[in-house]
């Protein structure tokens, strides 16, 4: 490596530092984190109201950040984009400090379109915000669980009368959302091993190096390949017996398949809420307009973020 080469590595270092310790401490991480542990090759972040919370695989990081141990890099990111802000909940816009949330490095685009950024009144932004908050008794259909961290949440929330049902493709994932699951206790949720598609059979996995899955092609820069079980939601619903009142979709590119496969069943919900991103696209473009286009059809009210984060909702009588 060459002196600018080297110069230029240290800056990009110094950048990562400054940006990862401001977003840690805007949204006061440290100050919910007892301890860190392992467990295997799984990360065990415990929290000052006495939750273990695993976080997925150690992470090879070298870079100090507000110290953090060697190796919890990653599962502190995942804390807090997983646990203090779940995909399913697009409440609560998560901090960036002084730099604009829309351009901020390492937050998905789930925390880049929450319902603040929706374009209307603060009334109306907070009648959707009501109508989209998980009760006790709701059903859940979580699509890409990843490691289990929303889940809890998700069981905890509908409480004994309701029901969650996660499905997660990576292997590694599954394993870990089985431990945050069996250590909290909660006999609510369950998991499908598999990806929700719109077909029953066996499908590629494509792996990134970050963990992104998909079963699209060119939606991620893959790393490795498996071939796993898919399900399409009626299959899922019937194996479950799940009748969801929110289904959330973490799926990277099979959206809209998904939902197009499903027309018949989704008309069939009397009340169904649907979170599910749009800023994908595939030959014919970006799949949020059809999406939206999709679910107006049958039925579901629609609002979405400028960078495409859709929220549906559809009333459809008594249960």
């Amino acid at each position: 490596m060459n002196r600018g080469d080297s110069v230029l590595k240290n800056v990009k270092a110094a950048a990562k530092k400054a940006l990862l310790t401001q977003l840690f401490d805007v949204n006061h991480v440290g100050a919910l984190i007892r301890s860190f542990d392992s467990q295997g090759p799984d990360s065990v972040i415990e929290l000052n109201d006495g939750q273990r919370l695993f976080c997925g695989p150690m992470d090879d990081a070298i870079l100090s950040v507000r110290g953090i141990p060697d190796g919890f890099l990653r599962p502190t990111l995942n804390l807090l984009m997983r646990h203090m802000y779940p995909h399913y909940d697009p409440s609560r816009p998560i901090r960036t400090g002084l730099v604009p949330r829309r351009i901020y490095p390492f937050l998905h685009p789930q925390h880049k379109n929450t319902f603040g950024d929706l374009k209307m009144s603060k009334h109306s932004r907070a009648e959707i915000m009501e109508e989209f908050k998980v009760r006790a008794g709701d059903q859940v259909l979580e699509a890409g669980a990843y490691l289990g961290l929303g889940t809890r949440k998700i069981a905890r929330k509908v409480g004994s009368r309701g029901k969650v049902v996660s499905v997660e493709a990576h292997h590694d994932a599954q394993r870990v959302w089985k431990l945050n699951l069996d250590n909290e206790g909660l006999g609510n949720a369950s998991l499908i091993e598999g990806a929700l598609s719109d077909k029953d059979g066996m499908a590629t996995l494509e792996v990134s190096s970050n963990q992104s899955t998909t079963l699209i092609s060119g939606i991620i820069d893959p790393e490795r390949f498996f071939h796993v079980p898919e399900f399409s939601l009626a299959s899922v619903l019937a194996t479950t017996g799940l009748k969801p009142d929110l289904i959330v979709l973490t799926i990277n590119g099979a959206e809209l398949s998904v939902l197009e496969a499903s027309r018949e069943l989704l008309v069939s919900l009397p009340r169904c809420r649907v979170i599910t991103p749009g800023w994908y696209s595939d030959q014919d473009g970006l799949l949020g307009p059809r999406i939206v286009s999709l679910l107006q059809h049958l039925g579901f009210k629609v609002h979405v973020t400028p960078g495409w984060h859709v929220f549906a909702s559809a009333h459809r009588g008594d249960v």
